[in-house]
């Protein structure tokens, strides 16, 4: 996998350090690494994102395509009352979007908030299925609700990589 916009921290020595806020060493649900996101630079926001390293499956005899069954994750620091944590999946072939899957966490109490696991098998099974690309994006509690350069981490992965006969 190729994680773009993203920084593997050890959540007890960061907080430790002060890098981070010691409400936020649960990030890593198994210790001790997390994945943080990554803080726009010089204005240019960039997508927190994860695609699948096809060359590297494809010697290993898998798919380039996944199936992503769940994942934790959390908004860091003082959350305001309605902020949106939303994740798109795509299967994405030929340049084109085959299929989107949707799904989004609202925050319905600010303050600090507890990591949770999003067990995406609650779908039926279809949610997440064939996918190559995972995109996450935080909402403004607004009307018009805006990406916002908002701050989370994510732990506990579950992927499912497929058998390479998919790619044909």
């Amino acid at each position: 996998m190729n994680f773009s916009s993203f920084t593997t921290v050890n959540t007890l020595t960061a907080a430790s350090l002060g890098s981070i806020s010691v409400y936020d060493t649960d990030c890593a649900s198994s210790q001790p690494n997390a994945l943080f996101s990554a803080r726009a630079l010089d204005g240019h926001k960039a997508r927190s994102r994860w695609v699948a390293d096809t060359t590297k499956l494809h010697s290993a005899g898998l798919s380039g395509f996944f199936n992503l069954n769940g994942l934790s994750f959390k908004p860091l620091g003082e959350v305001p009352r309605g902020l949106i944590l939303e994740i798109i999946a795509w299967e994405i072939r030929d340049s084109e979007a085959q299929n989107v899957y949707n799904t989004w966490a609202a925050y319905t109490e600010g303050g600090q908030q507890d990591m949770q696991y999003y067990d995406f098998t609650m779908f039926g099974g279809f949610w997440g299925e064939t996918v190559n690309m995972v995109e996450i994006v935080i909402r403004a509690p607004d009307e018009e609700q805006k990406e916002v350069d908002w701050a989370f981490c994510l732990d506990d992965l579950d992927v499912e990589f497929l058998d390479r006969g998919l790619d044909e």
